[in-house]
C-alpha cells in the first residue's frame, strides 16, 4: 500500500511540473498578450499613463493596451512606459 501512495505521489509532482512547463513554453504572441498593460490615454494631448500614477483614469480620454496606443501615436508621460512588450512594427 505504501508503495502506491508513494508512486501516485511521484506521480502527481511530475505532472503538475509539466503542466508548469506547458505555461512557461506557452508561443510568444500568447506571452506578448499577458504582456500589455491597460494605460489610460488623453485624447486630447495623445499622452498616455500607466495603472499606478496619479492621472490614470482622469479627466477625457479612453482605455487601450500600451501596445494599441503607441500605434495611434500616443507617447507616454513622463518618456517612461508602462513595460508592455509590444511587438514590432
Amino acid at each position: 500500500m505504501e508503495i502506491n501512495s508513494r508512486f501516485a505521489a511521484c506521480l502527481f509532482v511530475v505532472l503538475v511540473f509539466v503542466a508548469a512547463i506547458s505555461v512557461v513554453w506557452a508561443s510568444d504572441e500568447t506571452w506578448a498578450q499577458a504582456k500589455e498593460i491597460t494605460v489610460w490615454c488623453f485624447t486630447s494631448s495623445k499622452v498616455y499613463h500607466c495603472p499606478g500614477s496619479r492621472w490614470y483614469r482622469t479627466g477625457k480620454g479612453a482605455l487601450m493596451t500600451e501596445c494599441q496606443a503607441r500605434a495611434a501615436g500616443y507617447k507616454p508621460a513622463f518618456g517612461g512606459g508602462c513595460g508592455s512588450v509590444c511587438p514590432a512594427q
